[in-house]
C-alpha cells in the first residue's frame, strides 16, 4: 500500500514546491514538461499569451508536445475559441498533423521550434496564424490551407520542404528573412491565393523556390533576398500580381523563370543579380501593367524578354548583360510607353527585332561589346525617337526594316568592327541623325525612307575596303554631309532629296574608289564648297536645281571626273586653282550633252563668249573622242576647227583668205609666167590677179584679161586650185559669219 501511494506523494510535492516535471515524449528525442503544458494551458485559459521563454530560462523547460498542441487545436476551451491559441518560445516534439479541420480562432506560436513533422495542409483557419521566428526542423506541408486573414512566417526557418502550394489566404503572407535552409528539398509555393500582399523581403532559399501559378491581389515583396542554389530555378511562371512585384537588391545562384506572369502594377528589380552564366533566365510572354525597372541590374547568364507586354515604361539604367556567348533577347517585345537603356553593357549578341515601343527607345552610353555578334534592332517600331547617341558597339549592328515615329539619334556613336556592317537598309524615320559618329567599317543606308533630314555631320566613315553604301535612299527634306569624312567608297547613287544637299568641307579621300554621286534627283541644289575628291568621283545623270563647288579640290587626272548627264539650273563651280566646271566637262568622259548644257546654262547667263568657249571645247573632244578617224564628221571637224575655231571664230577665215591670196601672189607674181587672154593695155599686178580669181563673184579685171602660160603647168594646177578655194571657203565663211554654221 505504501508502494502504491509514494509516487502519488511525490507527484503532490513536486506541484507544491514548482519543480518542472520531464516525461519522456514518444517518439520525439526530447523529453517534455508536464508542467510547461499545464501552465501554457492556464495562460490561454486566461487569455494570455503563454511565452514560454520568459517563464523557464531553461531551454530544456519549455518543450511541450505537438500532440498536446494539436488536441488545444482540435478541441479548444471556450476560452481559446474566444482568445485564440499565443504561445512563444516553445519547443514542440513530435508530428504535427492537423488536416480537414476548421479552425476558428486566432493561432500565434512565434519563435518556437518544430523539431518533426507539421501539416496543416486543407485545414481552414478563419483567423490570424503565425509561426513567426520559428524554426522547422522537419518538413511543413501547408498544401491547400485556407486562412481567411493573414499567415506570418517572417524570421521563420525551414530545415525541410515547405509547401504551401494551393493555399488561399485572405490576408497577407509575410516571410520577410524566412530561411529555407535545405539544399535538397523544395520551397512550393505555386497555386496560391493571396488577398493583399506577399513580404518575402531579405529571405534565402538553399533549395528549388517555386512561385508558379501564384495569385496575389497586392504586391510581392522580394527585396533583397537571395536564391543560392546554382543548380536550381527560381520558378515565377504564370504568376499573378494584383499591384507590384519588387525584387530590388535580390540575388538568384540559379536560373529564373518569369514566364506568362501577369503584374498589374509595376516590376522592381533595380540591383538584381543573376550570377549563373549557365542557367536562363527568363521573362517571355510577361505582362506588366506598370513599369519594369531593372536599373543596375547584373544578367550574367542567357537572358530573354521574347514577347513580353509592358504597357508602362522599361528602364534598365546602367544594367549588365555580361554572357559572351548567350544572348539578349528582346524580340517581339511590346513597351506601351519608353524604354530607356542608358549606359547598359550588353557582352554577348542581343536583339530587340520586331520589338514596339510606343514612345522613345533611349539607349545612348550603350556597349554593345560582342565583336562577333550583331546587336539587331531589325523591324522594330517606335512611336517618337530612337537614341543610341554616345553608345558603342564593337560588333556588327542592325538597324534594317525599324519604322520609328521621329528621329534615330546616333550621334557621337562609335561603331568600331572594322568588319561588322551597320546597317540601316530600309527602315523609316523623320530623321537619320549620324553627327560626329565614327564608323571602323562598312555602313549600309540603302533605301532607307526619311520625311525630313539625313544628318551626318562631322561624321567619319573610315572603312577603306567596303566603305559606305547610302544608295536609293528618300529623304524628303535634306541631306547632310559636311565637314565629314570619307576614306573608302562613298555611295549616293539614285538617292532622291528634296531640298538640298551639303558637302561643304567634307573629305573623299580614297583614291581608288568612287564618291558616287550619280543618278541623284536633289530638288534644291547640290553643295560641296572646300570638299576634297581626292579620287574618282562621278555625278552622271544627277539632276539638281544648283550645283556649288567653290573652293574644291578635284582630282587632276584624267577619267576620275564623270559629270556626263548632271542637270542643273544654276552652277557656281571654281576649284581650289581657280578652275571651274568646264574642267570637270573636260576631265570627265566625253558626253556631249553636258556641253551643250553647260553652252546654253552661260548663254541664258549672258556670257556668250564663254559659252563660245565652251563649244569649241566640246567640238575639240568631239573631234579628239567622240568621232573615229576614218568618219567625214572628223574631217569636217577638223576642217572647221582650224578654218573658223567651229563657226565661233569666222574671223579667223579672214587670215586664211590672206594667206591664200597671199601665197597666190607668191605663184603669180612672175609676168613671164602669165599670158593675156585678150588684148589689153592694162598693167598685171600680180596680187591684184590673185585676189580677182580668189573671189567668187567678182571681176577685178585681171582674172578675166590674164592667165597662166600653157607651159607652166604648175603655175596653171594652181591657179584652179586657187579659184576653187574661193568658190568654197569664201561661203563656208559667210555662214559662219551669219552664225549658220557651226
Amino acid at each position: 500500500m505504501k508502494k502504491l501511494f509514494l509516487p502519488y506523494w511525490i507527484l503532490i510535492i513536486a506541484i507544491f514546491l514548482g519543480l518542472p516535471i520531464t516525461v519522456r515524449a514518444k517518439p520525439a528525442d526530447l523529453e517534455y514538461n508536464l508542467r510547461a503544458e499545464q501552465w501554457v494551458n492556464q495562460q490561454l485559459t486566461a487569455g494570455k499569451v503563454a511565452d514560454l521563454a520568459m517563464h523557464y530560462p531553461n531551454p530544456a523547460d519549455r518543450v511541450i508536445r505537438a500532440s498536446f498542441l494539436q488536441n488545444l487545436l482540435e478541441f479548444p476551451s471556450e476560452p481559446i475559441r474566444h482568445h485564440g491559441i499565443w504561445i512563444r518560445g516553445a519547443t514542440i516534439v513530435g508530428d504535427l498533423t492537423l488536416e480537414h479541420t476548421d479552425i476558428n480562432f486566432p493561432v500565434s506560436v512565434e519563435n518556437s521550434t518544430f523539431q518533426n513533422y507539421v501539416s496543416f495542409c486543407r485545414s481552414h483557419f478563419y483567423k490570424l496564424v503565425s509561426f513567426e521566428g520559428s524554426t522547422f526542423n522537419s518538413n511543413v506541408n501547408l498544401c491547400e490551407t485556407k486562412v481567411d486573414e493573414s499567415l506570418l512566417l517572417s524570421r521563420t526557418n525551414f530545415d525541410g520542404c515547405f509547401t504551401l502550394s494551393g493555399a488561399q489566404l485572405g490576408g497577407n503572407l509575410t516571410l520577410n528573412e524566412a530561411h529555407f535552409n535545405s539544399e535538397g528539398q523544395t520551397a512550393s509555393m505555386s497555386g496560391m491565393q493571396v488577398g493583399k500582399t506577399i513580404f518575402l523581403a531579405n529571405a534565402t532559399f538553399a533549395g528549388e523556390a517555386v512561385f508558379d501559378g501564384t495569385k496575389v491581389s497586392g504586391d510581392f515583396t522580394l527585396a533583397e533576398s537571395h536564391f543560392n542554389n546554382k543548380d536550381k530555378t527560381a520558378k515565377f511562371t504564370s504568376l499573378n500580381v494584383g499591384k507590384s512585384i519588387f525584387l530590388g537588391k535580390t540575388s538568384f545562384e540559379g536560373g529564373a523563370d518569369f514566364r506568362s506572369s501577369q503584374i498589374e502594377g509595376h516590376f522592381n528589380a533595380d540591383d538584381v543579380v543573376f550570377n549563373n552564366p549557365t542557367s536562363l533566365v527568363t521573362f517571355n510572354y510577361m505582362f506588366v501593367a506598370g513599369e519594369i525597372s531593372l536599373n543596375r541590374a547584373i544578367f550574367k547568364g542567357q537572358t530573354t524578354f521574347e514577347q513580353v507586354k509592358n504597357d508602362g515604361n522599361f528602364v534598365a539604367t546602367d544594367a549588365q548583360f555580361t554572357n559572351i556567348e548567350h544572348s539578349t533577347s528582346f524580340q517581339n517585345i511590346f513597351v506601351g510607353e519608353s524604354v530607356f537603356l542608358r549606359n547598359a553593357v550588353f557582352n554577348g549578341p542581343v536583339s530587340f527585332g520586331n520589338a514596339n515601343i510606343g514612345e522613345h527607345f533611349l539607349s545612348n552610353g550603350t556597349q554593345f561589346n560582342s565583336q562577333k555578334n550583331e546587336a539587331s534592332f531589325s523591324s522594330m517600331t517606335v512611336g517618337k525617337d530612337f537614341d543610341v547617341q554616345e553608345a558603342v558597339f564593337n560588333g556588327p549592328a542592325n538597324f534594317t526594316f525599324m519604322d520609328i515615329g521621329n528621329v534615330i539619334y546616333a550621334n557621337k556613336t562609335r561603331f568600331n568592327s572594322k568588319d561588322g556592317m551597320v546597317d540601316f537598309g530600309s527602315s523609316r524615320a523623320m530623321d537619320l541623325r549620324l553627327n560626329d559618329s565614327i564608323f571602323l567599317g562598312p555602313i549600309d543606308t540603302r533605301y532607307i525612307r526619311l520625311d525630313r533630314n539625313f544628318e551626318a555631320i562631322g561624321a567619319q566613315f573610315m572603312n577603306i575596303e567596303k566603305g559606305a553604301y547610302l544608295q536609293s535612299m528618300r529623304i524628303r527634306e535634306h541631306l547632310f554631309i559636311n565637314q565629314s569624312k570619307f576614306e573608302g567608297k562613298a555611295d549616293f547613287s539614285f538617292v532622291q532629296v528634296g531640298g538640298i544637299l551639303y558637302a561643304d568641307d567634307s573629305q573623299f579621300n580614297s583614291q581608288k574608289d568612287a564618291a558616287n554621286f550619280s543618278n541623284m534627283v536633289i530638288g534644291d541644289y547640290f553643295s560641296a564648297n572646300r570638299a576634297v575628291f581626292s579620287g574618282p568621283v562621278t555625278f552622271n545623270n544627277t539632276t539638281t536645281t544648283g550645283f556649288y563647288a567653290d573652293n574644291t579640290t578635284w582630282p587632276q587626272a584624267q577619267g576620275l571626273i564623270d559629270v556626263r548627264g548632271l542637270a542643273y539650273e544654276d552652277l557656281n563651280v571654281r576649284s581650289k586653282d581657280g578652275q571651274g566646271f568646264l574642267f570637270l566637262l573636260d576631265q570627265s568622259p566625253y558626253d556631249g550633252r553636258s556641253y551643250h548644257a553647260l553652252e546654253k546654262y552661260y548663254l541664258s547667263a549672258g556670257f556668250p563668249s564663254y559659252a563660245d568657249k565652251i563649244y569649241v571645247t566640246y567640238k575639240m573632244r568631239e573631234t579628239t573622242n567622240g568621232l573615229p578617224y576614218d568618219s567625214w564628221q572628223w574631217w569636217w571637224n577638223l576642217f572647221l576647227g582650224g578654218f573658223i575655231i567651229f563657226g565661233k571664230g569666222p574671223e579667223l577665215a579672214v587670215l586664211w583668205f590672206a594667206l591664200i591670196v597671199g601665197f597666190g601672189y607668191l605663184m603669180f607674181r612672175k609676168k613671164e609666167k602669165m599670158a593675156a587672154i585678150i588684148e589689153t593695155n592694162k598693167r598685171y599686178r600680180p596680187f591684184l590677179y590673185s585676189l580677182d580669181l580668189f573671189l567668187p563673184l567678182v571681176n577685178l579685171g585681171y582674172a578675166s584679161i590674164w592667165s597662166p602660160a600653157p607651159e607652166y603647168k604648175i603655175t596653171r594646177i594652181y591657179a584652179v586650185i586657187h579659184k576653187y578655194l574661193g568658190l568654197i571657203l569664201i561661203p563656208i565663211a559667210i555662214l559662219a559669219f551669219l552664225g549658220i554654221i557651226k
